[in-house]
């Protein structure tokens, strides 16, 4: 099954072939669920902001050796911190060998494009099942602006078409809707507002956003 499937749906099937042992170097023993390096500190707070997103991450350095990996990775593919961290690219263990190459490709061209690369491949799951994502992956560069690596967010396939339907339906409405309408997020900041609303507060859609409501 070819790496760039474009359905949007999960494939419950197992991989073709048995998973290998894990090669390469072990995982550093660390009190973070994400491997994260440095002090412990540093590495509690970047824990925590990496296990506080909604989407999927890791990181590799710049030898494409995994160096985070967060929670919800683990949710969606059932691989820890702890073995993931250290293994070098998904080869042999999150994705199939036939799509390996393809796979690798994909994510490390990130570290050499501007902005981020957006791809769609199907990885494996540590129960042997295989589940369709798509990235958007982004080269991480050093001091000197040569590239040190790459991070690379990823998400269920049909979850995100869901979510991308659901905001397009949402646009539409608020769009044509003879009534204004504002929505407000937990920090009762605007962070939709219709042409109807903008016309009645005298403002642009774009510059009500982000503003305190009170002051709006």
């Amino acid at each position: 099954m070819s790496a760039s499937r474009r359905s949007g749906t999960t494939d419950e099937l197992g991989p073709d072939e048995p998973e290998p042992e894990r090669d390469g170097p072990e995982a550093v023993d660390s009190p973070d669920s994400t491997g994260g390096s440095g002090g412990p500190d540093g590495s509690d707070l970047l824990a925590a902001l990496l296990d506080g997103m909604d989407a999927a991450l890791c990181a590799f350095d710049a030898g494409g050796v995994v160096t985070h990996w967060n929670r919800e990775a683990e949710r969606i593919l059932g691989w820890t911190a702890a073995e993931a961290v250290g293994r070098h690219g998904f080869a042999g263990w999150a994705v199939r060998s036939a799509d390996a190459e393809e796979v690798e490709r994909q994510l490390m061209s990130a570290m050499h494009a501007r902005g981020r690369q957006v791809h769609e491949f199907a990885l494996l799951t540590k129960d042997g099942g295989r589940v369709l994502v798509r990235t958007q992956s982004a080269a991480v560069r050093g001091p000197d602006g040569e590239p040190a690596g790459l991070y690379c967010a990823f998400s269920e396939v049909h979850a995100q078409i869901d979510l991308e339907r659901s905001i397009a339906l949402s646009e539409a409405l608020f769009e044509d809707a003879s009534w204004g309408v504002v929505l407000v997020d937990a920090d009762l900041r605007p962070a939709v507002v219709n042409a109807h609303a903008a016309r009645a507060l005298g403002t642009g859609r774009t510059a009500a956003l982000g503003r305190p409501l009170g002051e709006l």
